[in-house]
């Protein structure tokens, strides 16, 4: 997306915005948090099988607080190596799920045809932040 597209659609970048949002919230709606559970610990996925390249743009909807609080926490983690691979979990289970889903990280990351990020993220009130990168094992 350029500047030139926005002037080209006779589009502000604020409207743009707002219907990004707007479409996130739309689409994530209709997507499931599934999970497993795991030594008494969940670990989330998000299900779209329409939109399964768009589960990254999902962890950014406004709405996606909301439905994570239901049955996980707000803070969450994620991990998003791939396009349509995303794994999430609690705050509570940071320890726990860190130190495994590494490896599986790291072969979705080299493996894929559209890596994302080997990045472990901080979702909450402030942002999106990184709190640490997994690297070949």
């Amino acid at each position: 997306m350029t500047y030139e597209n926005l002037k080209k659609w006779n589009i502000s970048e604020k409207k743009l915005f707002e219907q990004a949002q707007q479409n996130g919230d739309r689409i994530l709606s209709a997507t499931k948090i599934v999970y497993d559970t795991i030594e008494d610990r969940k670990l989330g996925m998000l299900e779209s099988p329409e939109n399964e390249n768009l589960k990254a743009a999902l962890l950014l909807a406004p709405s996606m607080k909301e439905r994570i609080v239901k049955d996980f926490s707000f803070p969450f983690y994620a991990v998003i190596p791939v396009r349509d691979f995303c794994y999430v979990f609690s705050e509570h289970d940071f320890e726990f799920f860190s130190q495994r889903i590494g490896q599986v990280v790291v072969e979705e990351y080299e493996q894929s045809a559209y890596p994302f990020t080997p990045e472990l993220l901080r979702f909450s009130e402030v942002g999106v932040e990184t709190v640490g990168i997994y690297s070949e094992l």
